[in-house]
C-alpha cells in the first residue's frame, strides 16, 4: 500500500465518521494548548511541544483503556477474594485466572461484572462487553 492510498484511507475515514474527526480535533487542539491530556478519572499526560497530533489524539483512548483496565483489575481482585482462585496473568487487554472447577461459573460471573462495570465507570455512553474464554490449560 503506497502513501496515497493510505492517505485516501483515513480522509474517507474522516468523511464516514466525522464526529470521531471533531472529536480528535477538540483533543489535540486542547491538548495542545493546555500542554497536558487528562484521562477520564484525571490522571494528567504532560505534553512537550514536538508531541505530534497522531499521539495527542491516542494519549486519552490508550490513558483511559488503561484506567478502565486497571480499576477492572481491582474489581476482579476484591471480587475473587476468599475464593479459591487467582489472578495469575495480565498482558495487554487479557487477564489469566486460576481456578477450580467447581467455581468456575462463579469466577466467569465476576471477571465479566468487573470489566463491564469498570469501563462504565470509566467510558459510560461506550458499551464494552467482556469476552471470556475457558481453558483447562493455557499454551
Amino acid at each position: 500500500m503506497d502513501l496515497s492510498s493510505v492517505e485516501t484511507f483515513v480522509h474517507k475515514y474522516f468523511e464516514e465518521f466525522a464526529g470521531i474527526f471533531r472529536w480528535r480535533q477538540a483533543v489535540v487542539g486542547r491538548a495542545k494548548a493546555e500542554k497536558q491530556v487528562r484521562t477520564r478519572i484525571g490522571r494528567v499526560i504532560n505534553v512537550a511541544d514536538d508531541v505530534t497530533d497522531n499521539s495527542l489524539f491516542n494519549w486519552p483512548v490508550q490513558a483511559n483503556g488503561a484506567d478502565g483496565f486497571k480499576l477492572a483489575l481491582y474489581l476482579i481482585s476484591c471480587g475473587l477474594e476468599g475464593m479459591d482462585a487467582r489472578l495469575v496473568h495480565t498482558q495487554h487487554d487479557e487477564i489469566i485466572i486460576e481456578a477450580r472447577d467447581r467455581i468456575e461459573d462463579q469466577v466467569e460471573g465476576i471477571v465479566i461484572e468487573s470489566m463491564e462495570e469498570a469501563f462504565k465507570k470509566v467510558i459510560p455512553e461506550v458499551p464494552f462487553v467482556a469476552e471470556i474464554r475457558v481453558a483447562v490449560a493455557w499454551g
